[in-house]
Order: structure tokens, then sequence, then C-alpha cells
């Protein structure tokens, strides 16, 4: 278990686990010890009394990249020629 002494950082570890607002310090030790972190009650008291600086902190993210599903050859599937020129008229249209 680790243990967390430091007011500021156990508050920012509490409104990133819960709504901080409305918890009691038994509540907010019970959400620590599931998460394995250990404080002192004073601190968790100190830490409940600290503002929030707007909510949880936001980590700049980069955009996820887009998949594309691969597609397979239509030479490899089992079409009839009306099937293959519905695919690659749509396969155009994609691209």
């Amino acid at each position: 278990m680790r243990r967390i002494d430091d007011p500021i950082a156990l508050r920012d570890c509490l409104s990133r686990l819960s709504d901080i607002s409305h918890l009691t310090v038994a509540q907010a030790r019970l959400l620590l010890a599931s998460k394995g972190i250990r404080a002192r009650q004073r601190v968790i008291e100190v830490a409940l009394k600290l503002p929030v600086l707007g909510g949880q902190v936001e980590v700049a993210r980069t955009p996820k990249p887009q998949s594309r599903p691969r597609l397979k050859p239509l030479d490899d599937l089992p079409l009839t020629p009306k099937e293959r020129e519905i695919m690659e008229r749509l396969r155009r249209e994609r691209a």
C-alpha cells in the first residue's frame, strides 16, 4: 500500500476517483483503500476541505486514428459478375 501525506495530492487523487464534494472522511478512506492508498485522517480532512481546482485534471489526448477495415481483394471473393460490379462501385465511392 502507498501512503499519501500531501493534502493537495490527496485531493487530486480523490477527485479523480469520485465527486469529493459530498464525501465523508470514512468514505474517502474506503475509496482510497480500494485503490491501495493509505492516508492519515487529519490529511484526509484537510484534503476534503480544499477547493477542487476545475474538477478533474484534463490530460491532453491525441486523437485516435480512425481504423479502416482491411478489404479483401475482390478476386479472392466468390462473387457473381453483378455482385463484383456493385462491390467495385461501393469501394470507389468510399475512397
